[in-house]
C-alpha cells in the first residue's frame, strides 16, 4: 500500500571556523548557531510538525543542531540515529541513508552538510533548492510503499525555510 512519507532536509547551524588543531568533526556552533536552531525548533513546533525518525552526521555542529531541534519538538534526545557516513557523505551515500529508514517511519529528519545537503535537495524534485544557509530546512513529501523503494526525482516539494525567514 502506498503511503505518504515526509522527508526533512536540514543544513546544520553556523559555526566557528576550524581552529588548527581541531578536527573538522569537533567544530561548535556559534552563538547565533545556537539561537538559529532553536528558532527553527520553535519554527517546527508552532507548525506541528514531528519526525519519527531523526539521523544526524557525527560532527559536532549536527549533533548539537539535532540536540536543540530535538528539545524543541519534544524528540527523544536518546533516539537522535548519529551515522558517522553522514559526514562526507555523496548523494549516492545519502539516498542509502533514506532508503534503510524504518518503515513505520512517516517523517523523516535528515541533518548534514554542504553541498551534499543542498545537491540532495535539489535531486529530489524538479523544484531547485539552491546552496542551503546554515540552519535551513526544505521538506519533501513522495508516495511510497516503504523508504526502500525510494529513489530521487520522485518527490514533491513543500517549502523552504532558512533562519532570517524564521
Amino acid at each position: 500500500m502506498t503511503l505518504i512519507r515526509h522527508l526533512y532536509l536540514i543544513r546544520h547551524a553556523e559555526t566557528f571556523e576550524k581552529e588548527p588543531h581541531q578536527s573538522d568533526l569537533e567544530r561548535e556552533l556559534t552563538f547565533k548557531g545556537k539561537s538559529d536552531a532553536e528558532k527553527l525548533g520553535l519554527f517546527l513546533k508552532n507548525k506541528r510538525l514531528y519526525f519519527d525518525q531523526l539521523i544526524t552526521s557525527a560532527a559536532v555542529r549536527a549533533q548539537t543542531t539535532a540536540a536543540i531541534i530535538a528539545n524543541s519538538i519534544s524528540y527523544p534526545l536518546n533516539s537522535i540515529s548519529v551515522n558517522p557516513q553522514m559526514h562526507h557523505a555523496g548523494l549516492r551515500e545519502l539516498a542509502t541513508i533514506v532508503s534503510q529508514s524504518q518503515d513505520n517511519c512517516f517523517h523523516l529528519a535528515i541533518i548534514g552538510h554542504n553541498p551534499t545537503i543542498s545537491h540532495f535537495a535539489s535531486n529530489l524534485t524538479l523544484h531547485s533548492v539552491e546552496n542551503f544557509s546554515p540552519c535551513t530546512i526544505a521538506a519533501f513529501e513522495m508516495e511510497l510503499d516503504n523508504w526502500t523503494s525510494f529513489s530521487m526525482g520522485k518527490a514533491t516539494f513543500k517549502f523552504v525555510q532558512s533562519p532570517p525567514i524564521l
